[in-house]
């Protein structure tokens, strides 16, 4: 398949319902090794996506799921998402290898939004390098309204989550929040991207949340903004067996009850 080894929304859908599906072992050539959403809303809930690819040529995306507007016209006002209880893990993408976000550079009259809750991102594998050189990570997010809420992104093989502000947009503010950000690779927990700095300007929430070495492993760049909020802490979390693939946390976990 090209995009969407595992299946591919209709573009234009208004919103796909999909529960307690096991996507795994699939692959593409240029996106979406899992599932691609192209111009399409989804609400994912209760699965597992494990174990996709997608053909590495230096700017591939999105190993087990790909989200991708790339809008023309000034009009646009879909994707609005949901990805909720799931499991994405052992995927394998040039960037964005577990989850790769990406509105394109038109004018946004509502903004897109994604919101993660309640998920495990881990053990997603990015190439070295790609994209004008600058390495891409296990979640890649390019424009939209993003929301992390009650996640785990660890032990990826580069840094958890990364940022780039492009096109026209000029509303790129991602929050995150009660979540886990330990053991991504890259000693990086979080990269806003520098590839283009004449376009920069992501102000980026964080609160009540665990993010091994803290602010330290969380690399700006020029002109974008950093809140970092009441309740965050640096701290192992106590991951049950993270060799077995089990990140729920033991019961002395300083996560626990740490939240708000």
């Amino acid at each position: 398949w090209s995009e969407g080894g595992g299946f591919t929304l209709m573009a234009n859908t208004d919103m796909t319902v999909a529960d307690n599906l096991n996507v795994h072992d699939n692959s593409a050539q240029h996106g979406g090794g899992g599932i691609y959403c192209p111009h399409s809303n989804i609400s994912l809930t209760n699965s597992i996506i494990n174990n996709n690819e997608v053909a590495s040529d230096g700017n591939n995306s999105g190993g087990g799921i790909k989200l991708n507007i790339s809008l023309s016209v000034e009009t646009e006002t879909m994707n609005n998402s949901i990805i909720s209880n799931c499991i994405i893990s052992d995927n394998y993408a040039d960037q964005g290898a577990g989850i790769s976000y990406n509105i394109g550079d038109g004018n946004i009259i509502d903004q897109p939004t994604l919101v993660i809750s309640n998920s495990v991102i881990t053990k997603n594998r990015c190439s070295l390098s790609s994209f004008n050189g600058s390495a891409f990570h296990a979640v890649t997010l390019l424009n939209g309204t993003i929301t992390f809420i009650n996640t785990t992104i660890a032990n990826n093989s580069r840094a958890g989550i990364y940022l780039r502000l492009q096109g026209m947009n000029t509303d790129f503010h991602p929050v995150i929040f009660n979540t886990i950000l330990y053991g991504n690779l890259d000693n990086k927990q979080i990269q806003f991207s520098t590839v283009d700095l004449s376009v920069s300007g992501v102000s980026l929430d964080i609160s009540y949340s665990l993010v091994q070495e803290g602010q330290d492993s969380i690399a700006t760049a020029l002109n974008d903004t950093l809140n970092w909020g009441t309740g965050n802490i640096d701290m192992n979390p106590m991951f049950s067996d993270t060799a077995s693939g089990d990140f729920r946390l033991l019961a002395l976990s300083p996560a626990i009850n740490a939240g708000h």
